[in-house]
């Protein structure tokens, strides 16, 4: 492992021991989440073209020791391991970083966290963001903001993904997750914003790209006894891409169907998709 990497362990580990010396013992809790997995898709004929087929597998891991100041705070520190199969042991580690959080919740109507965000609490529909992207930006770093009013709950966050440099520009996403509870159906609205930019250097083009999905989900369980869930989705999607500031925005727009069933802990679904000229950057390729 690289220096940088071997200080970010030594850090986390720091924070784990200083934690318990600093900390009321009876408020610490110290744990692990670990993650292992398995990708293997190919493609053939037309699809080529949109995607190359790959294969990976390999495990992230996150030790931390939990603070618990109140039962409204929770401090978390630690260290994130990511490591892919198959490859030079030079390279095995392939990130490494510090595991650290502030999440303040004083209700189950509102949280807010700062530092290393839960990707688990958001997650897009595959034509805004890939899930293999998690693989490859295994954490998210910045602000998460969630409340609840009701039948209506929002999810918002910044994920400060790079600085500006010599050598590239700086990078950084925004996401928002709405949903309304009408049972059986769900409304929901999705927004992911990613930008390149940045004024100390001017290293590269400055790019925008957003995209938003509006729809909703019918509960068909009710029609299909017998199944843990089913159901019907659609959603209408637009998308914006500034490649450059200098160059002319691209719009493209788009719809999906869904159908979904589980099925013995397995989900089976059909999507049919219709699309013009759209583009979500980390969405999955296939859309386009």
């Amino acid at each position: 492992m690289s220096c940088r990497r071997v200080l970010a362990v030594v850090l986390g580990l720091v924070l784990m021991v200083w934690f318990p010396a600093f900390c009321a013992a009876d408020a610490i809790d110290v744990g692990f989440d670990a993650h292992w997995f398995a990708h293997n898709l190919e493609f053939v004929g037309k699809a080529a073209e949109y995607r190359t087929g790959e294969t990976f597998f390999g495990q992230h891991l996150t030790v931390q020791a939990v603070y618990l100041p109140t039962d409204q705070v929770t401090i978390a520190g630690g260290f994130f391991l990511a490591t892919a199969y198959g490859v030079d042991d030079e390279q095995r580690w392939d990130h490494v970083e510090p595991a650290i959080s502030f999440t303040y919740r004083p209700d189950e109507n509102f949280g807010l966290r700062f530092g290393n965000l839960d990707p688990e609490s958001h997650t897009f529909l595959p034509a805004l963001y890939h899930d293999v992207v998690r693989y490859e930006q295994p954490t998210e770093t910045g602000l998460e903001v969630n409340t609840r009013l009701g039948r209506f709950a929002q999810n918002c966050w910044l994920n400060w993904q790079q600085l500006n440099t010599a050598e590239h520009r700086e990078k950084f996403d925004i996401g928002a997750i709405a949903r309304l509870d009408l049972q059986p159906a769900e409304l929901d609205a999705q927004l992911y914003y990613v930008h390149r930019g940045g004024q100390l250097f001017n290293s590269g083009p400055v790019t925008d790209n957003t995209a938003v999905a509006l729809g909703g989900t019918v509960d068909l369980r009710f029609l299909t006894a017998g199944l843990a869930g089913s159901g019907l989705a659609a959603h209408w999607f637009l998308a914006k891409n500034v490649a450059a500031r200098s160059d002319p925005a691209q719009t493209g727009k788009g719809a999906e169907v869904t159908a979904f069933a589980a099925v013995l802990g397995w989900e089976l679904f059909c999507s049919c998709w219709w699309g013009n000229s759209f583009l979500a950057e980390d969405g999955l390729p296939l859309y386009r």
